[in-house]
């Protein structure tokens, strides 16, 4: 029973950090809502060989990201993916310091959505 606590008080303090993540299969049902941004936090040609169709190029790159985002509405729901969910954490930090206020991950990043056998497009 003590092990249980203590997973469940871990995941606790993981989840109260903020982020949102999504399996492939939620984000498919999201996407069907015309109000979502999904942003591509890959480099332009990984986003030119193939993305997830409809999302923005934004690559995570500390000297344009914030440059990158401005253009986005702080007030929409946005999905955040890379390459395999390590840059989205930061990306999703970022944003949130800088007024964004719903965002959610894909967890295991593009790999995970092509894995899972969704389309992409280029």
């Amino acid at each position: 029973m003590r092990k249980g606590f203590i997973v469940i008080a871990i995941m606790g303090i993981i989840s109260s950090c903020g982020q949102r993540y999504i399996s492939p299969g939620e984000l498919d049902i999201i996407l069907r809502k015309n109000d979502i941004v999904i942003v591509d936090l890959r480099n332009e040609k990984k986003y030119a060989d193939g993305h997830i169709k409809g999302a923005v190029s934004a690559e995570y790159h500390e000297a344009t990201f914030i440059r990158d985002i401005t253009t986005l509405d702080r007030k929409s729901e946005i999905i955040l993916y890379c390459g395999e969910g390590i840059k989205s954490d930061k990306a999703a930090s970022l944003m949130k310091e800088k007024g964004f206020k719903s965002i959610k991950i894909l967890r295991g990043g593009y790999s995970s959505w092509v894995n899972a056998g969704f389309s992409t497009e280029r």
